[in-house]
């Protein structure tokens, strides 16, 4: 079976089954954690996330599985192999507040100051996930999934988050004001529209499958005790959304106004919707 596609997800995997049945004590430490994010996947395993960095990774292989990145575990690699058994890890809170804080460190670089964090490139991505982590943990939109990937034929699709408002539900791609991709050429096109015109044009084609797709994985967080309430899926928006997060320090600086100038005027008519916040 092609792995990464919406026909992939089982509700009835023997992870789930098992979680459901016969949670272990870390299971239960990872669901009262409210700094933690949990997501299902397609290929029937789970992502744990703080605020973008994943935790860990759950599966079920003869027994159940759970790996960590071996710098959030503060220990070596073992040959090749960069993703340790953290079972016990996730047994312990105090050690689950560990990866926590290797991952604030290390992926979201919150040691990192001044100077050097403005001219590392790199750390776009990490603030981005931070603001993403916030959104999903802070907001009161209900944000029923985050880091969706589809496997194409010819490409694989990513989008930062799932929501589901007034009953419609809509594909989020996530940036901040200072991305360069807001701007930038590619091909000749603005980068972020030839973005957005690939996440519309993969809503359309697959607009039978997501709705069906949805209420499945939300009827197993539900019997996960990840969710409460399902919230209501009634329609589509067809439109994906582009929220763009204003993270400029200060107001008033002109070059910085004459940017979000220039970026509304490159996104108005669109065949997507845009807020910048």
């Amino acid at each position: 079976m092609t792995k990464g596609i919406f026909s992939s997800f089982n509700e009835n995997s023997k992870l789930f089954e098992i979680l459901k049945k016969e949670p272990p004590i870390w299971w239960k430490n990872i669901k009262s954690d409210k700094d933690l994010n949990i997501e299902l996947r397609k290929d029937n395993y789970i992502n744990i996330y703080y605020y973008g960095g994943c935790v860990a990774k759950i599966w079920y292989d003869n027994k159940l599985h759970a790996e960590t990145h071996h710098k959030y575990l503060n220990l070596p690699q073992k040959g090749e192999t960069i993703y340790l058994d953290s079972i016990d890890y996730l047994s312990s809170d105090k050690k689950i507040n560990d990866i926590k804080s290797a991952i604030s460190d290390i992926f979201l670089n919150d040691n990192i100051e001044g100077d050097q964090k403005r001219k590392d490139k790199k750390l776009t991505e990490s603030c981005e996930k931070k603001v993403q982590g916030r959104l999903i943990l802070d907001s009161k939109v209900n944000y029923i999934d985050s880091e969706f990937a589809y496997n194409r034929s010819k490409q694989r699709i990513r989008f930062d988050l799932i929501k589901v408002e007034d009953g419609s539900i809509s594909f989020v791609e996530l940036k901040l004001i200072s991305d360069s991709r807001l701007t930038s050429k590619k091909d000749n096109e603005i980068e972020i529209i030839t973005q957005m015109n690939k996440y519309s044009e993969f809503i359309q084609d697959y607009k039978e499958d997501i709705i069906p797709y949805y209420k499945k994985l939300l009827n197993v967080k539900q019997s996960l005790g990840i969710i409460d309430d399902i919230p209501e899926i009634k329609e589509l928006n067809f439109k994906p959304q582009l929220l763009i997060i204003n993270n400029y320090l200060g107001k008033g600086i002109k070059v910085r106004d004459n940017r979000i100038d220039r970026i509304k005027k490159i996104i108005s008519n669109q065949k997507f919707d845009f807020e910048i916040r």
